[in-house]
């Protein structure tokens, strides 16, 4: 096969700004967002590179590999776009958008579809800002009441979403957009117009070109794991590692979803790496924005300013050959290793390389700083013990005699053990000798001479840095003309001087990578230093804006610079560091997303608080529930607590709790003994007890219940878990759910979950139940629980992503009913309660926001089985439960919602909880929410040297009850009030 024939670009054409370039980082004298650090010792005055003199190009360039992971990055030549660096807006054109004061630090960004205005949208925090162009001026559009996590388009409007958060925006405008379809989790929109939508729950919809929402779940067939827009088109990923593509009539379904399409290569690139990367790896400056590279056995020459390729030569090498790039004064060789020959290829700076020399066997090639190159044998090839073939730097092949270095020493000693030949600029070489002594012989002068043990360092090791191009060329040492040796140890730079001296350099590093004499390293505060003379003086340089803690099997440095995993570095110039730059606070957004009222939960004193503490405990007793003690039973003698408290809201960040007791379980410590894995009847018969309170109870009457350890085992076995625990300590703690009752009057008592298995704590009638969840989720905890009779209870188990199934557990049984899949991506996880219709039927109250309540544009949602999202009416219709309005509400659930942030207002003497938590019981419908009891947590009390968080609880039925409550281990407090709620709230429902 012919070789291609070489292509040079015209040397008048101007540099073409490519895709790679665009995303240049920190160009000429842009500053770093860091102070200087103040000099420390300086050995010497760093030599100068001549072609290493500054030049218009950027000190550091994002690597073009990472182009496909940055969604604002131009798509094509000419595109618009660039990229977010340390939160600053960046393009070739103009460097840094945001110069060293930004307006905002930039959190991320996203393009905005044409069918939406175009342009981009950036945030900072909560705000949300636009401009017309990626370096266009930002414009403020919103603030959102969180920081987003993900950004999606749909036919009309934004979609924001945090784990915990969502907002729907009209981009153009700011202002709230209502949710359409109901049940939102996530959409995407691709060019033609074609929309899909995942609803919570796992439902699809899709609308073409505007229209109204159709519902093809059945066609789909599984519950989307995600939705994306890809090139123009949507994209549902589903569990089974399938994909469907949306089009504007059809769904298309692929045995894997899209990935990323790689940057196209430029003409006769066939390297898996961009050029711009391969020259700044394994190339050589010959110009002071150009680099030439082998690559597929040619010699290609690299814009290091746009990543372009200036010219490719014919092939010269194999292509799979390993080269590295070595440049001396008047070219640039490649010393190139095939899996039977090593060879040497001159003229690299110029239109036609050729091999210059061949050896018809792999060899060991050393190099010294200037570009003499060295290998052990002859020039023909033949392997020579007592023969070195070497290429000065200025050029020309010659053989040196060195068996003189060989020969034995006197009668009977052995022949020296030479372990390394290390080349000068001017062709001679200097042998490292490790035995019988260690010596240096230097082949200008013929003399050996001795050396101290220690003074050889890592020049003695055979093994130590060798080029990062595959292990091609040594070039860690080098012999200067007087004689002493330059070289890398293992975390510094070693010279040894004429006379075997060894002398250190003051500087170590963690992390360092060098090619020759000049070397990159990072000191422990992510400052950046540079060598160029084998590590006797380093100068601290320019940094990249976020360099991190690279690590040095990742980072390569070449005569052409350094590729620092994200960064590439090209040249080695000697930039200083630029002073810190101030910050200044983010850009106001011009408008404020509106945030509906809270309603008022208005309470007044009646009495004053009461503080009670228990009395000193005797040897019997132990500081217990409150300021009740806990006597223990007959016959314990050592005592174990678990503590419960309240468990409130389910998040992808797991459970949130009030500080507070709300259940103790008490007995005494066991010894199993070794018993072949039967229970020994008097551990089966010790009891446990738990005393608590039940949830919405201003009364606080605390109950008590006991149960054998025998049972709990049997419920632990039934479920597939392991033996609950024999001695929990004081510090032992389980989560409390509260019990939705049958009845607003009755409670369905309280579920101890922490320690296997459950335990329901039954009220009216005190029971303890351990309760078997076989089947379940082990990665899923309870987030909410129904009574449904004496004996049945389901509960609501939820996983860290927003799935959720419904388990029925009657006994020691348990029955798994609905499922509902996580939705599409972890940002779109919401709250969930389980709920209950009059008729008995079970469904799950999904809260798409936690933080906020829902409102007429983004409502809560009821999920059941087979069954389109149903959208509820907002929290602003939050009424007494008392009020006649909620006397016959049709279409209601009950449910104990529990949030993070209370969406009630609580006003009063007392102070309230900054962000405090809260649980109500509701029933909901698509009319009302209607209040049957609240609870809502306030500020610490002091009680003596305890410290309790009380909460106001309020009950809104036949009679209106409430008071406030806190326990803890040994204290409580205790006040009457009266809570009232007004009614629905008054102003604008948004």
């Amino acid at each position: 096969m012919r070789p291609a024939r070489p292509t040079r670009a015209a040397a008048a054409r101007p540099a073409r700004p490519s895709l790679i370039a665009l995303l240049s980082a920190i160009a000429c004298g842009a500053p770093s967002p860091r102070a200087a650090a103040p000099p420390t010792a300086q050995v010497a005055p760093a030599p100068r590179d001549p072609i290493a003199a500054p030049v218009p190009l950027p000190e550091y360039i994002i690597a073009p590999s990472l182009i496909s992971r940055l969604g604002l990055a131009p798509r094509s030549p000419g595109d618009d776009g660039g990229a977010l660096v340390d939160g600053r807006r960046f393009t070739i054109a103009t460097g840094f958008v945001d110069g060293s004061d930004p307006p905002a630090r930039l959190d991320g960004g996203a393009r905005v579809p044409a069918r939406l205005g175009g342009g981009f949208l950036f945030w900072s925090g909560g705000e949300v800002l636009r401009s017309s162009s990626f370096a266009g001026a930002l414009v403020g559009v919103t603030t959102l009441p969180f920081r987003p996590a993900k950004v999606s388009f749909g036919p009309k409007a934004v979609l924001f979403l945090s784990p915990s958060e969502r907002a729907l925006v009209d981009p153009a405008t700011g202002r709230a957009a209502a949710v359409d379809p109901p049940g939102l989790a996530d959409w995407a929109t691709g060019d033609d117009a074609t929309s899909a939508a995942v609803l919570h729950g796992g439902r699809v919809v899709v609308s073409r070109r505007g229209g109204p929402w159709t519902d093809l779940s059945a066609e789909v067939g599984e519950a989307p794991t995600q939705v994306r827009a890809h090139e123009g088109r949507v994209w549902l990923e589903l569990p089974s590692g399938t994909a469907i593509r949306v089009d504007e009539r059809s769904l298309e379904r692929f045995a894997s979803p899209p990935g990323p399409r790689p940057a196209p290569n430029p003409p006769g690139w066939t390297q898996p790496e961009p050029p711009i990367e391969r020259a700044i790896r394994a190339g050589a400056l010959v110009a002071p924005r150009e680099a030439v590279v082998e690559a597929s056995g040619a010699i290609a020459r690299v814009d290091l300013g746009t990543g372009e390729i200036v010219a490719l030569t014919e092939r010269v090498v194999p292509a799979r050959a390993s080269c590295a790039a070595v440049r001396t004064p008047a070219d640039v060789l490649f010393v190139c290793e095939t899996d039977r020959a090593t060879v040497v290829v001159a003229g690299g700076a110029g239109s036609s390389p050729r091999v210059e020399k061949s050896f018809p066997s792999r060899s060991h090639i050393a190099g010294s700083a200037g570009g003499a190159l060295l290998r052990f044998g002859t020039c023909d090839g033949e392997p020579d013990a007592g023969r070195l073939c070497v290429r000065p730097a200025d050029g020309g092949w010659r053989e040196l005699d060195v068996s003189a270095a060989l020969e034995r020493t006197d009668a009977g000693a052995s022949a020296p053990s030479v372990v390394r030949w290390i080349p000068a600029d001017d062709g001679h070489a200097v042998a490292v000798i490790a035995t019988p002594e260690r010596a240096l012989f230097d082949t200008r002068t013929g003399r050996r001479r001795a050396v101290p043990p220690d003074a050889l360092g890592g020049a003695v090791d055979a093994a130590a840095t060798r080029s990062a191009t595959g292990g091609v060329l040594d070039r860690s040492w080098t012999a200067r003309a007087d004689g002493s040796l330059s070289g890398w140890s293992a975390d510094r730079g070693v010279t040894i001087t004429v006379d075997g001296r060894r002398v250190d350099s003051p500087f170590s590093w963690g992390f360092w990578v060098a090619d020759g004499a000049r070397a990159i390293a990072q000191d422990p505060e992510g400052h950046v230093w540079q060598s160029l003379d084998h590590g006797q003086s380093w100068r601290e340089v320019l940094a990249p804006v976020d360099l991190g803690r690279a690590s040095r099997g990742s980072a390569t440095c070449s005569d052409a610079g350094c590729h620092l995993g994200r960064w590439l570095r090209p040249g080695w110039r000697q930039t200083a560091p630029a002073p810190a730059r101030a910050e200044r606070p983010p850009a106001r957004a011009t408008r404020v997303a509106p945030q509906p009222p809270l309603p008022v939960l208005a309470c007044r004193e009646l009495a004053p608080m009461t503080k009670r503490q228990a009395a000193a405990a005797t040897e019997a007793e132990g500081v217990g529930f409150g300021a009740t003690t806990v006597r223990l039973r007959t016959g314990e003698v050592a005592h174990a607590r678990e503590r419960g408290v309240w468990a409130v809201v389910h998040s992808v960040a797991g459970p949130t709790s009030i500080p507070g007791l709300r259940a103790l379980r008490h007995g005494k410590h066991l010894e199993l003994g070794d018993s072949d894995g039967a229970l020994p009847p008097a551990a089966a018969n010790a009891t446990r007890t738990s005393v608590w309170i039940d949830a919405f109870a201003p009364e606080a009457t605390p109950q008590s219940a006991t149960v054998r350890f025998g049972e709990l085992v049997a419920a632990a076995h039934a479920s597939g878990q392991p033996l609950p625990p024999v001695a929990p300590d004081d510090q032992s703690e389980l989560s409390v759910v509260p019990v939705l009752g049958v009845a607003p009057a009755l409670s369905g008592g309280l579920l101890l979950e922490g320690s296997d298995p459950p335990t329901w704590l039954r009220s009216p009638r005190p029971a303890a139940l351990p309760i078997a969840t076989a089947g379940a989720a082990d990665d899923r905890l309870t987030v909410s629980a129904v009574r449904l009779d004496d004996r049945r209870v389901a509960l609501l188990r939820a996983d860290s992503a927003g799935g959720a199934e419904v388990l029925v557990v009657d006994g020691g049984r348990s029955f798994r009913g609905l499922v509902i899949p996580a939705p599409p991506g972890s940002e779109a996880a919401a709250t969930d309660a389980l709920a209950r219709a009059p008729g008995g039927e079970l469904g799950v109250l999904r809260l798409p926001r936690a933080l906020t309540p829902s409102t007429t544009d983004d409502p809560a949602i009821l999920l059941q089985p087979d069954a389109a999202p149903v959208a509820l009416a907002p929290w602003s219709t939050l009424t007494p439960g008392s009020d006649a309005a909620c006397g016959s509400v049709a279409g209601s659930w009950r449910a104990i919602v529990q949030v993070p942030a209370a969406w009630v207002r609580v006003t009063g003497t007392f102070a309230p909880a900054e962000r405090p938590p809260m649980s109500a019981v509701v029933r909901w419908s698509p009319e009302r929410v209607c209040l049957e009891a609240i609870e809502v947590a306030l500020d610490t009390v002091a009680v003596g040297d305890a410290a309790v968080q009380p909460w106001v609880v309020a009950t809104f039925g036949a009679t209106a009850r409430a008071a406030v409550l806190g326990y803890e281990l040994g204290v409580e407090v205790r006040q009457p009030v009266e809570c009232a709620l007004p009614g629905p709230a008054r102003g604008p429902t948004p």
